[in-house]
């Protein structure tokens, strides 16, 4: 008996343990797979923002999105403007940018 709940509880910790990698990735792990510039209309809402980020392919699992961008307050801090995402960068960092509306800048020259 007391082994078979040694090993039912050793078990649950093996599964938890893979519940939370796998979670952690989602969030922290490599997200963008490639170079991408994103321009977002000024006055743009969230549900515009998602459909945005929905067709240049930027959110993999929107359901995981949703769930950090509202823990993160994303849903009321919406900045339009141009960014650029670098391959590699993650879900947290990815919300972080946007929330924070971190633009990259626009370098234009007249001749």
């Amino acid at each position: 008996m007391k082994k078979t709940l040694s090993f039912i509880f050793l078990l649950l910790l093996v599964a938890g343990a893979g519940v939370a990698f796998y979670g952690y990735k989602q969030v922290f792990g490599s997200y963008v797979i490639q170079n991408i510039s994103l321009k977002i209309p000024s006055e743009s809402s969230y549900n515009e923002l998602i459909e945005l980020l929905e067709q240049k392919k930027l959110i993999k699992n929107k359901q995981v999105f949703d769930l950090l961008a509202n823990k993160m307050n994303l849903r009321n801090n919406v900045h339009g403007g141009y960014y650029e995402f670098k391959k590699g960068t993650s879900l947290f960092e990815t919300i972080k940018i946007l929330r924070g509306g971190l633009q990259t800048p626009v370098t234009f020259t007249i001749n």
